[in-house]
Formats: structure tokens, sequence, C-alpha cells
């Protein structure tokens, strides 16, 4: 059985060893926590990027409806100028040649339809200009949305692994403590033994000063080595 002054040094020992594991733990807790904090601002950015591109989506459909719209009264493949060109003419014609009534109704219709379809045309460069800047906006939205999700990643995965070894070192504290409590029954235990072999020793002691005292009574001499034995 080991010496109380043995066991106290065990225990010694293990507090701290214990209070080792308690600051490495301590100090996971604080990356993990540090990690999480970075998940926590990149999801931000990440989600932000998304609602914007959502936004943009949104904004896109509704331009490509419009241009379907457009181009059904219209040559898509003619530009804006094409109808301004026709337009001209048509109108040239109307100015400087002599008409009938029925020609120049006809002519001033067709002059309210290029008008018309040169309005649309030139609507529909617009929008369609409109939808390349919004895809190319979605595009680069996107782009960010998925760096941003990386990085949320990266900073998830550093969180996970200082979590786990944080568990790990708890654990391995929880177990310390145990043994702690344990060496600490021990000692306990230790003393009450050296409490009780000291008390039988010194009523022992008590006993031999009873029988050379009762010894000196009865010849009259007593020893100091009768009292030590």
């Amino acid at each position: 059985m080991k010496t109380l002054e043995k066991l106290e040094q065990e225990k010694q020992n293990k507090i701290e060893r214990a209070e080792k594991l308690r600051e490495k733990a301590q100090k996971k807790k604080e990356k993990r926590n540090h990690e999480n904090e970075k998940v926590s601002e990149y999801k931000e950015k990440r989600n932000k990027k998304n609602k914007e591109k959502r936004k943009k989506k949104e904004q896109l459909e509704e331009i490509q409806q419009e241009i379907e719209e457009l181009s059904q009264d219209i040559d898509t493949n003619k530009s804006p100028s094409y109808y301004k060109d026709q337009y001209n003419k048509i109108y040239w014609k109307y100015q400087t040649e002599p008409t009938s009534p029925d020609k120049e109704k006809e002519l001033v219709e067709k002059l309210e339809e290029f008008e018309k379809k040169k309005e649309k045309a030139q609507k529909l460069k617009q929008k369609k200009k409109k939808a390349r800047e919004l895809r190319e906006q979605i595009k680069n939205l996107e782009t960010e949305a998925n760096i941003y999700h990386k990085v949320v990643t990266k900073h998830a995965e550093k969180s996970e692994k200082n979590h786990q070894e944080m568990i790990s070192l708890y654990q391995k504290l929880d177990n310390l403590e145990e043994e702690i409590d344990q060496v600490k029954a021990k000692i306990k235990k230790r003393r009450k033994i050296n409490k009780n072999s000291n008390t039988r020793e010194k009523a022992l002691k008590n006993e031999k000063a009873e029988e050379s005292l009762k010894e000196f009574k009865e010849k009259g001499k007593i020893t100091i080595n009768n009292i030590t034995q």
C-alpha cells in the first residue's frame, strides 16, 4: 500500500495534469467559437448575394416576358434603324409623290405601322440589353456566393475539428477527475489507518506505563526502559 506522502504527490500530479487539460480544452473551445463566428459572418455574406441573385432573376423573368410580347409584332432580326429607314422612305414618298386618297390612306397606315414597329424595336433593343446586363450580374453574384460558400465550408470544417478535439480533451479531463477522486478516497482511508495505528500505539504505551507503575508499587522500582519498551 502506498504511503500517505506518495498518495498526496500522486493527487497533486493528477491535479496539475487536469489543469493543463482544462486549459487546452478551453483554447479549443475559443478556437471553435472563433470559427463559428466566421461561419456566421460569411453565411450572411453568401445569403446576401443569393438574395440579390434571386431578385435579379425575378427582374430577368419580367424582362424576358416583355421581350416575348414585343417580339410577336416585329421581326426580331431587324434593328430599330431598319424600321426607321422604312418609315423615312414611306414618309418621303408620302411628301413628294402625288397620290390618290386611297393610296394616301394606305401610306398613312404604313407610316403608323412602321412608327409603332420602330418604337417596339427600340424597346426590344433596350430590353435585350438589360437582359444581358442582368445575366452578367446574376453570373457574378453566383460566383461571389460560391466563393463565400467555400469559405463557410472551410471555417465550418475547422470549427468541427476544434469541437471534436475539445470533446476529447474534456473526456480525458472527466476520466482524470475520477482518478483524482479515487486518490482522495485512498488518502482518506490511509489517514484513517494511520490514525488508528497511532491510537493503538499510544494505547500500548499507556498500557506499558501502567504495568511499570504497578511493578514499581509492588517492587518499589521503575526504569525508563520499562516505560518505553
